[in-house]
C-alpha cells in the first residue's frame, strides 16, 4: 500500500466524477445468477423470507436474478487483472497497487496477466468511472473491459487513486454502493437529488434514481449493523439534497469499518486451534446444510459452515464474543428453532449468560446477557426447543444451582429459577430433552455422583428431583439422553470407573437396570454421544482410555454390536465427540485432534466410514 500523503478532494463541485455500477443486459441476468450461487451459495437470495411476505405472489426468475449478490468464494478472492489499452508499467503497477489494498483486511490478491485477465480496465476518456459488480464480470465478454478509469495517468491527483480505485475495487469485489442502504436513501430529497446529479455528473433522471435513490436489501450474505457514511463505498452527498440539511462525506480511502466488512466477506483460511476437550456443536437447519460451533484455544467463540452446494466455509469469530473458562471452559450450544434462524448461547468470562442469534433476513446480532445469573466458570447452558417460539435453558449457578429460564414470542426471556432444589456435582451439566411439546425430561449429576432426573409437564409443573437408580458416576460425567419415539428414553454416562454405562425408561415399563455397553471405556473426562437415525437404531460414540475415537451401535433387530475405531481418529484425553444426523443414512462426526486442530468425517450407508479432515 502506498504511503503518498494524500491531497483532499474537491468537493462542493462538478470536479469530483461519481461512479455508476455496471448492470448486465436482462437476457444475461439468470446465468449470471447462477454462476454466482455456484461460486458462492450464500449469495442466494432470502426465498423463504421473500414467500413468508408475499405468500401468494410468484416471484419472476429475473426479479430473483436481482436480488442476487454477487461476492466471489468465501475461500478467498485471486482475480488476474489486464490492461486493454496498454499504459506504462508504473501506472499499472500503481493501480495494481491500489487494488491490492483490499488485501490488507482479507484474502484478497490482484494480479496482473496478459492472458485471459478476468478483470479488465480500460481508461475511456469521457466513459467515467465505473465496474461490474463482483462475479458479473465472468459475464462480460473477454475483449471488453469490466472496469472504467477515465482518463487516469501519472499525473491524476494521488487522492484519486486512493478514492476511485479503491472504491471501483470494491465493487470487482462485490460491495454494492453503502449511500444506497436504506438509512442513507431515506433522508434525500428526491426532486433535489435528481436535479443536482443531472446537473454536476450529466445523468438522466433514470440513471439518477437507480444510482443514487433506490435502496438496497441487506445482503443475504453479511452486512454492517448500520450504514457507514465514511465507507469507501459511499458518495459524497451534498448537504443541499438531504433533508436534514447536514452532508453525506462520503469515503476517500477503505476505512476501518469497510476493512472489517472485507476480512469477514474474504476471512483468511487459518486452523482454528481449538479447547481440547470442550465439546463443539452442530446444528442441520436443513439436510444439506451444517453449522458449527466451537471455542477456540484462547475462548473466542468461533463457528463456520458447510453447504452442498459450496462445501466448508472458514472459522469466523462470532461478534467477538469470548466463553468462560473453568473445568473443561464453557461451549458454545445452538439450536434452530426455524431453518432461517439460529440462537447460541454461552457463559461469558464474567460468568454470565449470554446469547446472539443469526437470521437469514438480519444476519448476526451482537451477544445479550440472559437475566444476572452468575454460573460456574465454564458451565454448559443446555437448551431446548419444544416448539418454533419457545425455548429452555438450562445451567448450573455459582454453587452448582440446576438453574432454568425460558423464552416466548409472546412474552421474551423470564427469570431464572432453580430447578426443584437441585445440585448439581462438580464439572456436571443439566440436560434437558423434550418427547413432546407439553414435557420436559432433566438429568443431572449428583453431589453424591449419582444420576438425577426431574420432569415438567404442561398439567401439573415441575416434579421433585429422583435418583435413576443406584448408578455411582465419575464425578465429572454428564448425562446424554435420546429419544427414539415418545414414550421412550435412552440415558448413557460413565461410571467411577469410567465405565460406558447405559439405561432407559419407556412409558409402558418404567426404568431399567444400569449396564455396560458392550464392555467400553471412556478416556477420564470423556462424555458419552448417543444419536438415534431411526426408532430402532441408536450410534454411541466415545473417546477411549487409549484417547481413539470409538464407536458402537444398538439395532432392535439385532442388539449391541462391539466397538470399533472410527477411521483412525485419535484425540485428547478427556477428548468430546459430537455426531448428528442430516439424514437417516447420513452422520457426521466432529472432534478435536492431538493437534489441538477441529476434524471432522462422516458415514453414509452408501459408502461408509470416511477419513478424518480438517475444518479450516
Amino acid at each position: 500500500m502506498e504511503t503518498l500523503e494524500k491531497e483532499p478532494p474537491k468537493k462542493g463541485t462538478a470536479d469530483i466524477k461519481t461512479c455508476t455500477i455496471k448492470v448486465l443486459p436482462p437476457e444475461l441476468w439468470a446465468s449470471a445468477a447462477d454462476t454466482a450461487i455456484k461460486i458462492n451459495p450464500a449469495n442466494a437470495p432470502a426465498i423463504s423470507q421473500l414467500m413468508a411476505a408475499m405468500p401468494n405472489v410468484v416471484i419472476p426468475p429475473e426479479h430473483l436474478a436481482l436480488l442476487t449478490a454477487k461476492y466471489w468464494g468465501v475461500g478467498g478472492v485471486s482475480l488476474t487483472v489486464g490492461f486493454l489499452d496498454n499504459p506504462p508499467a508504473d501506472l499499472r503497477a500503481r493501480i495494481l497497487s491500489h487494488m491490492n489494498a483490499w488485501g490488507a483486511f482479507g484474502k484478497v490478491t490482484f494480479s496482473e496477466t496478459t492472458v485471459n485477465p478476468q478483470v479488465r480496465i480500460s481508461r475511456t476518456a469521457g466513459d467515467g468511472y465505473w465496474s461490474y459488480l463482483g462475479t458479473d464480470v465472468l459475464s462480460i465478454t473477454a475483449d471488453q473491459p469490466t472496469m472504467n478509469l477515465d482518463s487516469f495517468s501519472m499525473n491524476t491527483a494521488d487522492s484519486e487513486f486512493y478514492r476511485v480505485i479503491r472504491h471501483e475495487t470494491g465493487h470487482t469485489l462485490g460491495f454494492p454502493h453503502e449511500h444506497l442502504r436504506s438509512e442513507i436513501v431515506n433522508g434525500i430529497d428526491t426532486e433535489k437529488a435528481i436535479a443536482y446529479f443531472m446537473s454536476t455528473q450529466g445523468w438522466t433522471r433514470d440513471q439518477v434514481i437507480a444510482q443514487v435513490l433506490t435502496p438496497i436489501p441487506q445482503s443475504a450474505l453479511i452486512a454492517t449493523a448500520q450504514a457507514d457514511p465514511n465507507s469507501i463505498m459511499c458518495y459524497w452527498l451534498p448537504a443541499q439534497i438531504m433533508k436534514n440539511g447536514i452532508a453525506i462525506p462520503g469515503g476517500t480511502d477503505i476505512d476501518t469499518l469497510d476493512g472489517q466488512f472485507a476480512g469477514q466477506v474474504y476471512p483468511r483460511l487459518v486452523n482454528l486451534h481449538a479447547r481440547s476437550t470442550t465439546p463443539i456443536s452442530v446444528v442441520a437447519r436443513y439436510p444439506t446444510h451444517l453449522d458449527v460451533f466451537a471455542v477456540a484455544s484462547d475462548g473466542r467463540t468461533m463457528s463456520n459452515w458447510w453447504d452442498n452446494n459450496g462445501g466448508w466455509a472458514p472459522w469466523f469469530q462470532l461478534a467477538g464474543g469470548v466463553a468462560s473458562g473453568g473445568g473443561a471452559g464453557s461451549p458454545v450450544t445452538s439450536v434452530a428453532r426455524v431453518p432461517g434462524h439460529l440462537d447460541l448461547f454461552t457463559v461469558g468470562t464474567d460468568n454470565k449468560v449470554y446469547s446472539m442469534y443469526w437470521d437469514q433476513s438480519s444476519g448476526w446480532s451482537n451477544w445479550f446477557t440472559i437475566g444476572n445469573l452468575t454460573c460456574r466458570p465454564g458451565s454448559t447452558v443446555n437448551v431446548v426447543c419444544r416448539y418454533s417460539d419457545h425455548l429452555d435453558l438450562f445451567t448450573t449457578g455459582s454453587n452448582g444451582e440446576t438453574m432454568s429460564t425460558w423464552w416466548d414470542a409472546n412474552g421474551g426471556w423470564a427469570n431464572w429459577f432453580q430447578l426443584s432444589g437441585g445440585v448439581a456435582a462438580n464439572g456436571a451439566t443439566v440436560t434437558a430433552i423434550s418427547r413432546f411439546t407439553e414435557h420436559l425430561d432433566v438429568f443431572t449429576i449428583g453431589t453424591d455422583n449419582r444420576v438425577y432426573s426431574c420432569w415438567w409437564d404442561a398439567n401439573g409443573g415441575w416434579s421433585s428431583w429422583f435418583a435413576v437408580g443406584n448408578l455411582v458416576c465419575h464425578p465429572d460425567s454428564s448425562v446424554n439422553v435420546v429419544s427414539r419415539f415418545t414414550e421412550h428414553l435412552d440415558l448413557f454416562t460413565t461410571d467411577s470407573n469410567g465405565a460406558v454405562m447405559s439405561t432407559w425408561w419407556d412409558g409402558n415399563g418404567g426404568w431399567g437396570n444400569w449396564f455396560q455397553v458392550s464392555g467400553g471405556v471412556a478416556s477420564p473426562g470423556s462424555q458419552v454421544t448417543a444419536i438415534s437415525r431411526n426408532p430402532n437404531h441408536l450410534d454411541v460414540f466415545v473417546t477411549g482410555t487409549d484417547n481413539r475415537v470409538y464407536s458402537c451401535w444398538w439395532d432392535a433387530a439385532g442388539g449391541w454390536s462391539s466397538w470399533f475405531n472410527v477411521s483412525g481418529g485419535v484425540t485428547m484425553t478427556g477428548g468430546q465427540i459430537t455426531a448428528i444426523s442430516r439424514l437417516p443414512q447420513h452422520i457426521d462426526l466432529f472432534t478435536v485432534g492431538t493437534d489441538g486442530v477441529v476434524y471432522s468425517t462422516w458415514w453414509d450407508a452408501n459408502g461408509g466410514w470416511a477419513g478424518w479432515f480438517q475444518l479450516l
